[in-house]
């Protein structure tokens, strides 16, 4: 009597395992719309992909970022190469700062562009380097702490410092 409650027992636990192996493998991590309609269109403005079946999403860009929602995002792949880099030694200074920021490069400041930011994220004042020496006025700007991007026209490599202002 005993043995055959244990292999009763033994069957019944195998096919509770079997079943929950089967609904996990049912289970999909990647997000799919089922949906009797859709379509995609591309043009030289941008593309439109949607479904019937999925709820409303938007989509948000800027110059520097982009946001999209819902089931539909782009497969968005990012490559950082950098062959054959050139040494460029930045130098910010004086930091704190009370009213002119200085910027010297080692090489040349060719295709060059300083930004500087709250720290809301809001661009306060951009200006275009040419020279190997630069001069960021602050005056106008309350105490506060401020970031600094350097970026390079051409190649996109940014550089950022985060600078204190006092009065």
């Amino acid at each position: 009597m005993k043995n055959s409650s244990c292999i009763v027992s033994s069957i019944f636990f195998s096919f509770l395992f079997s079943l929950f192996s089967l609904l996990a493998a049912a289970q999909s991590l990647t997000p799919n719309v089922v949906a009797s309609q859709g379509d995609y269109v591309t043009s030289a403005g941008g593309s439109l992909s949607w479904t019937l079946g999925e709820i409303s999403g938007e989509t948000y860009s800027s110059a520097t970022n982009f946001l999209t929602q819902g089931f539909q995002q782009p497969d968005t792949v990012y490559v950082t190469a950098v062959s054959n880099p050139v040494e460029q030694t930045i130098s910010v200074y004086p930091n704190p700062v009370i009213d002119n920021l200085m910027i010297n490069f080692s090489v040349s400041g060719e295709n060059y562009f300083a930004e500087v930011f709250d720290m809301t994220g809001r661009m306060l004042t951009r200006k275009y380097i040419s020279s190997a020496q630069t001069k960021i006025s602050f005056s106008p700007f309350s105490e506060g702490i401020y970031l600094l991007t350097i970026s390079n026209a051409e190649t996109h490599i940014t550089y950022s410092f985060k600078i204190h202002k006092l009065k």
